[in-house]
């Protein structure tokens, strides 16, 4: 089997090619923007009204790159869910 050609069908496997790159720069440049709102999020979060849970801003902004919507959606539920009360979450 030829790289151009896909399994004999006649369809370029090229094409596959760059959508499949097209797709992974897409995904790559959605994390990025959800680890920056997550960064000022909780940059934000260190005033002293509120409390920012378990680790500093950096490694919030990090786990949301790494782990993409599962990071962002344990952000959103520690800091800005109903389930989150104010008294009992530590400050870093």
């Amino acid at each position: 089997m030829k790289f151009s050609d896909l399994s004999g069908t006649g369809f370029p496997g090229g094409v596959i090619l760059v959508v499949g790159v097209i797709w992974a720069v897409l995904a790559f440049l959605v994390q990025l923007a959800f680890a920056i709102a997550i960064y000022r999020d909780a940059e934000q979060n260190l005033r002293p009204q509120k409390k920012l849970v378990f680790v500093n801003p950096f490694t919030w902004a990090l786990a949301a790159m790494i782990s993409s919507v599962a990071g962002v959606g344990l952000y959103w539920l520690l800091h800005h869910s109903s389930l989150r009360t104010s008294s009992d979450t530590p400050r870093v």
